[in-house]
């Protein structure tokens, strides 16, 4: 069993198979591949065995994956989710048991949509490595472009922004994503402009025009991890879970749950 704080922070106890099945029905979308989701599964066991082991406690959203009872997606997936459920049921019972760690550590469960072609190394997390994902070119989330005019923007930003406005990337991260954008006096902080724009990452360019502002944006997320549009490219070439996951994180070890007898 695993304790949940929901967001109205009540909380609840389910099973663990209860909360897998939650967290993959966020990530499902037609066409993702059943190699895919046991990866995902693995990534989310290992979490939920991480923070019940630290904290006694889940998160029901956080910044790794989102839990929603599968009643959820009922209406949604309407005629398939029977055909679904199978398909959630069958990636979690076939990786049963299953956890990652890096130095006998658990692992946290890094993941994006799509990245610019590379993932991300971290000095913080030693197991997150930069591997190429040139699949992920072909993501439809891999070129994102979002128009604003000043009024819009100035609502958004709750700053005053006109046509005459400076707008410059005051300081960029060692990746070349851009950690500060000045607008006039204000400045703020890159993912506080993800956020408040609802774009898809920190790879930003930005075009000024007459009327209105253009933000184009590459890959969707913060490109840590395993890239869920580059893993199931490669699952659909018939790479399993195992291996899918040794390539997104090379430095981790697979390991296998055993529950000793009393």
């Amino acid at each position: 069993m695993v304790t949940i704080k929901l967001e109205n922070e009540a909380t609840i106890e389910i099973s663990l198979r209860e909360y897998l099945l939650g967290c993959l029905a966020s990530r499902y979308y037609k066409g993702i591949e059943i190699e895919t989701l046991k990866a995902l599964a693995i990534l989310y066991r290992t979490y939920a065995f991480k923070e019940m082991s630290e904290k006694r406690i889940i998160l029901s959203f956080n910044e790794f994956v989102n839990y929603r009872p599968l009643s959820y997606y009922k209406l949604s997936w309407f005629s398939d989710f029977d055909d679904i459920l199978k398909m959630l049921e069958e990636a979690v019972k076939d990786t049963d048991c299953l956890f990652l760690t890096y130095n006998n550590y658990y692992i946290l469960p890094f993941t994006h949509y799509c990245n610019n072609g590379r993932t991300l190394s971290s000095n913080k997390y030693g197991y997150l490595s930069e591997v190429s994902s040139s699949w992920d070119m072909a993501s439809p989330y891999y070129v994102n472009i979002k128009d604003y005019n000043y009024s819009d923007l100035s609502k958004l930003l709750k700053t005053k922004i006109t046509g005459e406005s400076t707008i410059k990337a005051l300081s960029l991260d060692e990746n070349g994503f851009v950690d500060k954008l000045q607008i006039d006096e204000a400045v703020f902080i890159g993912d506080d402009i993800v956020k408040m724009l609802n774009i898809k990452s920190r790879a930003i360019n930005i075009i000024v025009n007459k009327d209105y502002i253009r933000f184009i944006c590459l890959g969707f997320g913060y490109f840590y991890g395993l890239s869920i549009f580059g893993a199931n490219e490669i699952a659909k070439n018939g790479c399993d879970y195992a291996n899918i996951l040794k390539y997104y994180f090379p430095k981790v070890t697979l390991n296998r749950y055993i529950k000793e007898l009393s």
